[in-house]
């Protein structure tokens, strides 16, 4: 009688058992990684146009709702339209008008999903002299169900504004 060389059917199956189990675990602390990354990106990209701003304010009295006039330039980034900047699935908006009421003058910065068709997590920053959140930055998730990008502001934060915004 010879003796067959090989992997039994019951080893096989706990190997990739194992597998999975590690892959489960493993991947969505890869995206968590992979979009805290990202996010710092877009904050070092929004001081830059921010500090911008602040010249422009310097020199002229009053900022500008018109990112393509600052003296920036973020690599692989195009002005597509007035006041909005892409750069490869990152959106930047100069003075959200939906917005600006409420917060003053300010700057955010997008990530948006790989379809283009909504964003995930983003950054805001409020850099208008004359409000009481003058200076203040928020972490905002479009979705409370994307748990990524939750724990990334969630990570980041001082404290909970609401269920989708963090003062950093």
């Amino acid at each position: 009688m010879r003796k067959e060389k090989g992997f039994t059917l019951i080893e096989l199956l706990v190997v990739v058992l194992i597998i999975g189990i590690l892959a489960a675990i493993a991947l969505p602390q890869y995206e968590t990684a992979v979009l805290k990354s990202k996010l710092s990106t877009v904050m070092a990209n929004l001081a830059t146009i921010k500090k911008a701003e602040e010249v422009f304010y310097l020199i002229n009295g009053y900022y500008t709702q018109d990112i393509s006039i600052l003296d920036v330039n973020i690599p692989q980034c195009v002005y597509r339209t007035y006041g909005i900047m892409d750069c490869e699935g990152i959106s930047y908006y100069d003075h959200d008008a939906a917005v600006t009421g409420s917060y003053g003058e300010r700057i955010s910065g997008y990530l948006y999903n790989s379809d283009r068709t909504s964003w995930r997590i983003g950054y805001r920053m409020v850099f208008d002299r004359t409000i009481i959140n003058a200076g203040k930055v928020y972490c905002v998730v479009s979705n409370t169900s994307d748990k990524a990008a939750v724990k990334v502001c969630e990570s980041l934060s001082k404290n909970k504004i609401s269920s989708t915004e963090w003062e950093l």
